[in-house]
């Protein structure tokens, strides 16, 4: 809602409802109250940005939002994110929403005071299973926006995520490749539409390779509830390769395995989403050789991020609003 409005509704012109709302002494306290009052109302806030650029000033501000800076994936985004905006001259600013759609109401009615210029925003699962997207769709009418990895339909933005069927396929294609032919998977984002198709290229690499597959080769459980006898018993029915469709999932098999101590598990091949680059490979391969790493180019995924924003801020660009699809690296066993 602009100010513009606001004097439409009271029949005042837009200088007036300036003044009131910056507690002008040219105004009457009548008036004065009845116009914030109205403008709390409907949520009216004042869009610093615009008052920067009037004074000839640019904020040169970018919000950066994850789900959570535990995920190594995540972190790279920000790297790509932050080397590429220092050489365009903008800051940024990494806010954190916990996976939760009510912190990023929150962040979102933070940013709009007018403190960025644009944002970047990988939306909570809570945000994706409810399909809540009308603040996404707020701010974006307000500042420029892009997606990224988790997106959304209907909202006229930047997109930026990875081509997740097609990376699946190839990385279950692996474990068929060198010899396994019971092969199950493990997810805690299975409601999500990347899981989707991770779960789609999972399906099709088995179909065609002639495998059996069945329901309880699938573990499928929320971060909430997960319960270490349900693994115990997915992971006891003698598989030789498993899929681990997200990292958190690969890390909780690592720990399992770890704690077993069990020789059964010696020969079981793995792939799992994770960034080696943290590593040097070498040694990766010398303590982990059953282990497959899809890497997400998360970097690349920052990068791109930006520089579409960039495009979203020149109204004349064509490509403003394009989706882009990142390739994934499936590391090979060696």
């Amino acid at each position: 809602m602009s100010q513009k409005k606001i004097a439409a509704f009271f029949g005042v012109s837009v200088a007036t409802v300036s003044k009131a709302l910056n507690d002008s002494h040219d105004i009457s306290r009548e008036l004065k109250k009845e116009i914030k009052s109205y403008a709390d109302k409907i949520g009216y806030k004042k869009n610093y940005s615009a008052l920067a650029l009037r004074a000839r000033k640019s904020i040169k501000n970018i919000a950066v939002i994850i789900p959570n800076f535990y995920n190594l994936f995540f972190n790279e985004v920000i790297k790509g994110i932050n080397d590429t905006s220092r050489k365009y001259g903008y800051n940024t600013i990494v806010l954190e929403s916990n996976d939760s759609l009510k912190r990023e109401r929150e962040l979102l009615d933070y940013l709009l005071t007018g403190i960025v210029d644009g944002l970047i925003i990988s939306p909570s699962s809570e945000t994706i299973k409810l399909r809540s997207k009308n603040h996404l769709i707020d701010i974006n009418e307000r500042i420029p926006v892009v997606l990224f990895d988790k997106i959304f339909e209907g909202i006229d933005c930047g997109k930026i995520t990875n081509d997740n069927r097609n990376c699946s396929y190839m990385a279950t294609q692996k474990l068929i490749d060198i010899g396994c032919r019971k092969i199950g998977l493990m997810s805690d984002m299975y409601k999500l539409n990347i899981a989707k198709d991770r779960i789609s290229g999972f399906k099709s690499a088995i179909q065609e390779a002639g495998l059996e597959l069945k329901d309880s080769d699938m573990f499928f459980y929320t971060q909430d509830l997960f319960y270490i006898h349900q693994l115990q018993i997915f992971m006891n029915n003698g598989y030789d390769g498993l899929f681990c469709m997200e990292e958190n999932s690969l890390i909780k098999v690592k720990n399992f395995i770890a704690r077993s101590k069990s020789k059964r598990f010696e020969q079981l091949k793995i792939v799992g989403y994770y960034s080696r680059k943290a590593f040097r490979k070498d040694v990766v391969n010398e303590v982990e050789p059953n282990y497959i790493y899809v890497d997400q180019n998360g970097y690349k995924m920052g990068q791109e991020s930006l520089k579409l924003l960039l495009k979203r801020f020149d109204i004349n660009n064509k490509n403003r609003n394009e989706l882009i699809i990142i390739d994934s690296e499936v590391q090979n066993f060696e």
